[in-house]
């Protein structure tokens, strides 16, 4: 073999070598940039709404025709559903019927934020319960905040989360 056949055929070796790296690295970025698998993604998005969610996950039953403020869920460690409601006073007592022991009075809610109805901060009066269940899904936590702001008006502000 002659210089020139040498030069040729290293030249082709650190050619390859290259184009060989170049393309591992492109599939390495590709793979780091890649938005979360597709298994946890689908686990993470609802396939219930959360009005369903709150009754079949949370196991609590809503009264008869509330009328339902707002109803959203998000996803992040935890699926998070919730629903605020308000309610008159047949209805709040229909719906707590349902608690070996409703929600107690507390301070604790007063900092939390609800998705419709008045902000708890200037709330009367605040009950709040917080409990954890084993549901067909798994273990779930529900809290229930009763807003009663005046006779015949009380507003139920309810989250399931997974825990």
């Amino acid at each position: 073999m002659t210089a020139k056949s040498d030069d040729l055929q290293s030249f082709r070796r650190r050619r390859g070598l290259q184009v060989s790296l170049a393309a591992l690295l492109a599939v390495c970025a590709l793979a780091a940039c890649s938005p979360v698998s597709e298994r946890w993604a689908e686990s993470a998005q609802s396939k219930i709404t959360p009005i369903e969610a709150v009754q079949t996950l949370g196991q609590i039953r809503l009264p008869l025709w509330p009328e339902i403020l707002d109803a959203e869920s998000d996803a992040g460690a935890d699926t998070r559903y919730r629903v605020a409601m308000r309610l008159d006073d047949g209805q709040l007592e229909e719906f707590l019927s349902q608690f070996l022991l409703g929600p107690q009075p507390s301070d604790i809610p007063r900092s939390m934020s609800v998705i419709a109805g008045p902000a708890l901060e200037s709330a009367p009066e605040l009950l709040f319960m917080q409990t954890g269940i084993d549901s067909p899904g798994g273990g779930y936590l529900r809290e229930i905040i009763v807003d009663k702001r005046a006779p015949g008006e009380a507003y139920v502000h309810i989250a399931v989360y997974t825990m």
